[in-house]
């Protein structure tokens, strides 16, 4: 015979969910502890103001441990206890002063590095006959006006780039396509 482990069945509730046995626990424990934290404040303890309520008051010590819980110098008050740490009220301490620097030099403005389009209508400028967008680049590198940042196709970018500027001004752009691939100023 072939010995098939039987999975345990989870627990359904009332409600349909489905809780496993350590789900089911941790339920169990939950609701013991907001039962003790609910008591005081129905003010079934003797103390009912919650200031002055101590975890020893929520839950309760055996006598032999009293005193000694008593003089524990770090009993707080439950209600101090759950404070979310730094915000506390009043005490704050004055900020340090902090050190005065010196002002920043007055940095010489940076030359603004020519754009492929720039430097293509610097070209075209110069530029005797029309020209495609290798010969193009080609020609920007060789004056040294641009060089592509390591695209594997700049003249492709270049082209595309032209076109736009000529859709996108009309009248304006400093393109102006001669032939199919061939450009010149406008």
């Amino acid at each position: 015979m072939s010995s098939t482990k039987k999975s345990a069945k989870p627990y359904v509730e009332k409600t349909g969910s489905k809780k496993s046995a350590p789900e089911r626990a941790t339920a169990r424990i939950r609701q013991k502890a907001l039962a003790a934290v609910d008591a005081p404040l129905a003010g079934d303890l003797p103390n009912t103001e919650r200031d002055d309520t101590t975890l020893a008051d929520v839950f309760p010590v055996p006598p032999a441990r009293t005193a000694e819980v008593n003089a524990d110098p770090d009993r707080v008050p439950l209600s101090q206890a759950m404070k979310k740490p730094g915000k506390s009220k009043g005490g704050k301490k004055p900020a340090a002063a902090k050190p005065v620097k010196a002002p920043k030099a007055v940095a010489e403005p940076k030359t603004k590095k020519m754009s492929g389009l720039d430097a293509a209508a610097q070209v075209l400028a110069t530029a005797k006959k029309p020209l495609n967008a290798k010969d193009l680049i080609a020609a920007m590198a060789e004056q040294k006006l641009w060089t592509s940042p390591g695209g594997k196709t700049p003249h492709s970018t270049l082209y595309a780039a032209m076109l736009r500027e000529i859709n996108d001004k009309g009248k304006d752009a400093r393109f102006k396509k001669v032939e199919r691939g061939l450009f010149t100023i406008a």
